[in-house]
Formats: structure tokens, sequence, C-alpha cells
């Protein structure tokens, strides 16, 4: 009768747990998915929602307002397709663009691209790496376009 009493304790417990840690994932889920796009910088999800300045520049620091709509959905959704091969790579010379976005809430995103490196900022923090794509000519037909 006591070893009865014991294992429904013991599985009275575990199904405590279990329900606790269901629980603790689902809040984590549903705090994580509440604001998805709350950080705009970050390299890999740019979006395009709340953007009030979308520049290309060029490596003289000259800048372009990109304002066209679809310009601009091409080049996020071109950017955000690029994969990173290499991180940590020193910074190299060269011609290349870059793009700045700034958000309604005060967010920038800038990067700057020289055939297949790129040099992008989070928090004023430089980070150099190799990717995947060279788009240094789509920025530049859109720079030239603009």
């Amino acid at each position: 009768m006591i070893s009865l009493k014991k294992h429904k304790k013991c599985i009275l417990f575990l199904i405590c747990l279990i329900s606790l840690s269901i629980l603790m994932v689902v809040y984590n889920n549903q705090k994580q998915n509440q604001n998805p796009n709350k950080q705009h910088n970050k390299f890999g999800h740019i979006d395009k929602k709340n953007i009030t300045s979308f520049k290309v520049r060029n490596m003289k620091g000259e800048e372009k307002e990109i304002k066209n709509q679809s310009d601009r959905d091409n080049l996020i959704d071109l950017i955000n397709s690029l994969k990173i091969t290499k991180s940590g790579v020193e910074l190299r010379d060269g011609i290349g663009f870059g793009v700045i976005i700034i958000y309604s809430n005060g967010e920038k995103f800038s990067a700057s691209f020289l055939a297949s490196s790129m040099v992008y900022l989070i928090d004023d923090k430089s980070i150099c790496c190799d990717i995947d794509k060279n788009i240094v000519d789509n920025l530049r037909n859109c720079y030239d376009k603009n």
C-alpha cells in the first residue's frame, strides 16, 4: 500500500513537471512571435515595412534615395537571400556599393558590398564576411536608374 502511494506521487510529480515544461515552451514561443521583426537591422532579415529612407551609395560616398517600392523590395529580397560563407574576413579594398536603410523607429541597417564580400553594421560594430553572391552590379544598376 505504501509503495502504491509513492508510485502515485511520483506519477503526479512527473505530470506536473511535464505540464510546467509545456507551459514554459508555449510562453517562450508566444513571446518570440509577438514581435518577430523587433530588430530590423539584423543581417538575414531586413524588414520591408516602416522604411523612412532607403539609399544606395557608391564608394565615393554619393548616395541616391530609392523611392520606387519595387526596386526597394527587389534589393531587400536579394540581400535577405545572401548566405555568409565565411565570417571574420579582413576588409578588402576595391570598388563597391552599399545600402543604408533607416526605419521609422530610428533603427538603421547599413551594408557595403565588394564582389563577394560584405561589411555590415550592427550596434555600431562592423562585421566583415564573405557571401555567396556578388550583388554589386544589381546595386550599381539601381543606383544608375535612380
